[in-house]
């Protein structure tokens, strides 16, 4: 029987805290308002480039998005895009992200990531096929605009490595 979890993860700790067994902000898709030259796109590439941890970054002019891929364990977090995005002058909108780290259920339910800890909201949980306390997950879903509150679409259980 495969396991539903609804889940609604609160961005609290979006500052640079760091937890030795996390993994982190792994990909952002930012919604970017007002870039509208090439010399704009390759200064928000160049702008997120610089953050920590970064292993890549796309620019769409044209979809007005920045697109970043991050190395497992950075730091950087979307409130750090975001700042960048505002320092160029921009105004950051909705984002998809991914999120990596280690499930705590007990004594309420967090997400560890090098980014700090995330309080989960979880929902209809069903009955688990495997144990989820101190498993490593993969997060992904939606955070509006200037939000603090990741909508949760996945969790997926990670590898560990």
């Amino acid at each position: 029987m495969k396991t539903t979890l609804y889940a609604v993860l609160l961005i609290a700790a979006m500052s640079g805290s760091t937890s030795v067994h996390s993994d982190g902000l792994v990909h952002a898709k930012q919604v970017i308002f007002g870039m509208d030259c090439a010399p704009c796109a390759y200064g928000m590439e160049k702008g997120l480039k610089a953050l920590p941890g970064v292993q890549s970054v796309t620019v769409s002019l044209n979809e007005g998005y920045a697109e970043v891929h991050l190395a497992p364990n950075s730091t950087t977090s979307l409130t750090d895009i975001r700042e960048v995005v505002r320092k160029g002058g921009f105004t950051p909108n909705d984002a998809q992200i991914t999120l990596q780290g280690r499930l705590q259920l007990s004594p309420s339910p967090m997400l560890t990531t090098a980014a700090g800890q995330f309080a989960l909201e979880l929902g209809a949980l069903g009955e688990p096929s495997v144990p989820l306390q101190g498993l490593r997950v993969q997060v992904s879903g939606s955070v509006a605009a200037d939000s603090a509150e990741l909508i949760v679409a996945r969790i997926d259980p990670v590898a560990s490595q």
